[in-house]
């Protein structure tokens, strides 16, 4: 390992704000990992001082505390609500002073693009140190590029991470990980247990070393997915009672975790009963990965709204979202919120060109429009679908073409070639 020394200074709300702007609200979620930050410092050296600036009441940043605490990130609260460079200001003060502060430092990590950090760059090369910075590629500047020793964008990160996963095997067996979750949710018959506290025994029971990775998947919600169904299928496999796992996920919150501990069942009255829940359950775990979309299941309804967002922004002169939000809100009774979510989705599917050159504006204010192939109702309905199965895809791994069709509330004999083709679109787009 290398001898330099290593302080990672992040702008934590621009970092967010900025995965927000490019992936909407559930896309930054899900596209933020800490390790990936903390990982990119690391590689320059030995990381003796870490700081994450924010304000952490607000609701947009706080939800990663844990993770970044965990990772050895001190937080630092900045009451900066309504005052657009609070973060900035205190950020600038600590980076000059740990010069004298902390002089063992000779690399600095900025994680910001601002160029409102210029004259603290400078000053930090003037006292002979080396500054990387990164950020997201809409928030770094030009100015950033030039004066930085090195500099890097989240979303190379991001790539690189997703083609190291999808070229990892599993290292271990996931029906040893199945038995020793079962015996942790069995302690916990008489109160709730917690995706965060299930985790972090796991954590403890391995030895520090515990990872979802480890078993070939991206996320733990995922991992405990394919546990749940491990579990069912084990208990149709055999005639004596066999404890099921259970998975709640409510709208706010961590994920639930319990045990259902069926009555002994013989085999001839197995197979219909089971075969109906396991199809209800599996229809709930994949509408669960839409879980902040607020996604509508029936067909009719959720066309509409796309047959009057079409409309809305259809002409070649483009239009601002946030006035196409107006058009479809009266429209069709939907609210902001609801509506913002299709924006959401569509943005993330790279269904918009930007006509509007100002990159200072918010998204929503910046005047875009449809991309060229988008050129019918039916295109963009079509491409919104293919988004969801997409998102889908990409946290449970596949989806057959009888699940695919229920969530996308179609019916399987009618549009069965529909939906096979998105599934194909989809599924070739995740393995990229």
């Amino acid at each position: 390992m290398s001898s330099h020394l290593v302080g990672l200074f992040i702008d934590f709300e621009n970092l967010i704000y900025g995965l927000i702007d490019k992936y909407g609200e559930q896309g930054a979620y899900e596209a933020f990992k800490t390790s990936l930050m903390c990982d990119f410092a690391h590689q320059y050296g030995d990381a003796c001082a870490s700081y994450a600036y924010a304000d952490w009441r607000i609701k947009a940043v706080n939800q990663w505390q844990v993770d970044l605490y965990g990772r050895g990130v001190e937080l630092v609260h900045v009451l900066g609500r309504g005052g657009k460079n609070a973060v900035d200001i205190r950020m600038a003060i600590d980076l000059v002073e740990s010069i004298y502060t902390q002089p063992q430092i000779d690399t600095y990590v900025v994680v910001s693009g601002d160029r409102d950090f210029l004259p603290v760059i400078n000053t930090l090369k003037r006292a002979g140190k080396r500054v990387i910075a990164l950020s997201t590629s809409r928030a770094m500047s030009k100015e950033m590029k030039r004066v930085c020793d090195e500099t890097a964008t989240y979303e190379s990160l991001l790539h690189n991470d997703t083609q190291a996963q999808s070229q990892t095997r599993p290292k271990k067996n996931i029906n040893d990980l199945l038995d020793e979750v079962l015996s942790i949710a069995k302690s916990f018959e008489s109160t709730i247990l917690t995706g965060a506290q299930l985790k972090q025994l796991l954590v403890h029971s391995h030895h520090g070393r515990f990872s979802e990775k480890d078993y070939g998947y991206v996320s733990f919600g995922s991992l405990m997915d394919q546990l749940a169904l491990l579990s069912r299928q084990r208990s149709q496999k055999t005639s004596e009672a066999f404890p099921v796992l259970k998975l709640d996920r409510p709208l706010q919150g961590d994920l639930n975790i319990a045990l259902h501990e069926p009555k002994n069942h013989t085999q001839t009255e197995l197979p219909e009963r089971l075969l109906d829940f396991q199809n209800a359950h599996e229809l709930q775990l994949a509408l669960s990965s839409l879980k902040g979309y607020q996604y509508m299941q029936n067909a009719q309804d959720r066309r509409q709204v796309l047959e009057t967002l079409y409309q809305a922004l259809c002409s070649s002169e483009g239009a601002c979202w946030a006035d196409a939000l107006e058009k479809v809100c009266n429209a069709v009774g939907l609210s902001r919120s609801q509506a913002s979510k299709y924006h959401a989705v569509l943005l993330q599917s790279q269904a918009f060109i930007q006509v509007d050159p100002d990159d200072e504006k918010p998204v929503k204010q910046r005047k875009m429009r449809l991309i060229e192939s988008l050129n019918s109702a039916q295109a963009l309905i079509k491409r919104y679908e293919q988004s969801i199965l997409h998102k889908i895809i990409s946290r449970r791994g596949e989806i057959t073409i009888d699940l695919a069709t229920q969530v996308l509330g179609l019916d399987l004999e009618q549009d069965h070639q529909y939906v096979e083709m998105l599934i194909q679109i989809a599924s070739e787009e995740a393995s990229i």
